[in-house]
């Protein structure tokens, strides 16, 4: 609920609701692959990448976050930079060859600093998304 109201835009009109058979599907067919981050035990921070064939390039496997979210108190520092190594290393080893990272620009527009974090481990902007609640 946390990473929902500090990036969900229209909250007022599109609710969270996830559709846990999809993720339990995907999970069933190793598409999603979670990492979690915890400091003492307690869930701090998490990445959820879907990984398969691109549509466009079918032998080259692709991962694609679905989401992904730290705490706020944690964001300062090494701890986002080890997540998305972290998320990489186990992409390399699942025979990964391009990671996609969507961001919020709303989110970069108030806090500046996500887009620095993929610059430093090497991302580049790539893709614009446009979207438009037409409700």
């Amino acid at each position: 609920m946390r990473h929902w109201r500090e990036i969900a835009l229209n909250q007022d009109k599109v609710p969270l609701d996830p559709n846990w058979d999809r993720y339990y599907e995907y999970d069933l067919l190793n598409i999603l692959q979670t990492l979690t981050v915890r400091s003492n035990g307690v869930l701090v921070g998490y990445v959820f990448m879907l990984v398969h064939p691109h549509l466009h390039y079918a032998s080259t496997v692709w991962a694609q976050t679905d989401i992904f979210w730290l705490d706020p108190a944690y964001r300062s520092g090494w701890t986002g930079v080890r997540m998305f190594r972290e998320v990489e290393a186990g992409m390399r080893r699942l025979g990964v060859k391009v990671v996609m990272v969507n961001t919020k620009l709303h989110f970069e527009a108030d806090r500046g600093t996500i887009g620095k974090l993929f610059e430093r481990l090497g991302y580049k902007p790539t893709e614009t998304i446009w979207s438009k609640f037409i409700g």
